[in-house]
């Protein structure tokens, strides 16, 4: 499949910033990489922070978008189920050097800011409603507020724990092993298009 002018501009910057700071990494040499010329590059973006910022959201955006499928999916029946989850190892296999990137130390607390706000975009859209578990087994919607926040920080926090995860083990796990981790994820006590989960109060 074609790359677009984006993709190549993220693979360069990728493969240029990589052990070094990006302040080290400058357009010219970013441009010369991908093969393009510096108008495509500010057609997309006017810095190479704002390159790193857009790869992020794009990933997280993408990354957050197929995780929703697996629940949405879940009526279809277990071989729909499981081709949802192929899908998202497939597209965290395809993209090892953005996630290493993205996780490196000089990017690593913008990626987690910054993956919040897209994980709280999409559950503040209706993706999510966070449960609470009552005593008599009954769960009640939470209200937005601080425990509200409180259980979507835990989940989000979650999803980039498996992406380390994997990432520490140099992605060498079989496809299965990352679906099963991936798994834990939906033993949280939340609720996305009237499917309940379970993520029980502490």
């Amino acid at each position: 499949m074609k790359k677009s002018g984006k993709e190549k501009i993220y693979d360069a910057l990728c493969l240029l910033a990589a052990g070094k700071p990006l302040d080290k990494v400058s357009i010219s040499s970013l441009v010369a990489e991908a093969g393009m010329n510096r108008t495509s590059f500010y057609y997309h973006f006017d810095s190479v922070q704002a390159a790193v910022d857009s790869l992020i959201d794009d990933f997280s955006n993408q990354y957050l978008d197929l995780l929703w499928q697996i629940p949405r999916q879940a009526g279809l029946g277990r071989e729909h189920w499981m081709e949802a989850e192929h899908q998202v190892c497939a597209f965290v296999n395809d993209r090892k050097e953005h996630i290493r990137f993205i996780l490196s130390a000089p990017n690593n607390l913008n990626f987690k800011r910054r993956f919040l706000n897209c994980f709280y975009s999409h559950c503040h859209g209706g993706q999510f409603q966070v449960v609470q578990v009552c005593p008599d087994g009954q769960t009640r919607p939470l209200k937005q507020g601080i425990p509200y926040d409180y259980y979507l920080q835990v989940t989000a926090y979650h999803l980039l724990g498996i992406l380390e995860f994997w990432a520490e083990r140099n992605f060498s796990e079989e496809a299965e092993d990352f679906i099963q981790i991936l798994g834990t994820i939906y033993s949280c006590r939340i609720q996305a298009h009237g499917r309940t989960q379970q993520a029980k109060d502490d």
